[in-house]
Order: C-alpha cells, then sequence, then structure tokens
C-alpha cells in the first residue's frame, strides 16, 4: 500500500455499533468496514463485499451435530 500509494495514511480502529461510522458519515474518514449496514445512509455509498460462513462447534452426539446445515434460530 505504501509503495503504490505513498500519499494515502490508513489508520486501523475499532468503532461502536454505528453502520456507517459517524466519522464516514462527517467526512472525517474515506472508507470503513461495517459487518451489517442497516439501511442507506445520505451522503455514504455502500458496496456488498462478500458473505462469511459461520460454524457451528458442536460437542460429538449433541442433536444438530451430524447435519451439514444447523439454521441459526
Amino acid at each position: 500500500m505504501r509503495r503504490d500509494h505513498p500519499g494515502v495514511r490508513v489508520e486501523l480502529g475499532l468503532s461502536g455499533s454505528a453502520d456507517p461510522p459517524p466519522e464516514v458519515v462527517q467526512g472525517e474518514a474515506d472508507p470503513a468496514l461495517v459487518v451489517r449496514p442497516h439501511g442507506p445512509v445520505d451522503g455514504v455509498r455502500l458496496e456488498h463485499l462478500l458473505d462469511d460462513p459461520y460454524r457451528a462447534v458442536l460437542p460429538k452426539g449433541h442433536p444438530p451435530a451430524s447435519r451439514r446445515v444447523v439454521d441459526l434460530a
């Protein structure tokens, strides 16, 4: 990143639960990665990146342990 874009400064930080973070809405930060946006926000473009698979870890013999897919509900 530094070699290809020497004028760009990257700061990583963990924000609260606001999606998108207020820093993006107020123009203090450009991009942000959010887990689940709560809907459209004026002045902010949301771009879907990917869907992460979840893994269920269960003890042997647990009823859903033999299933390939487990309903999260």
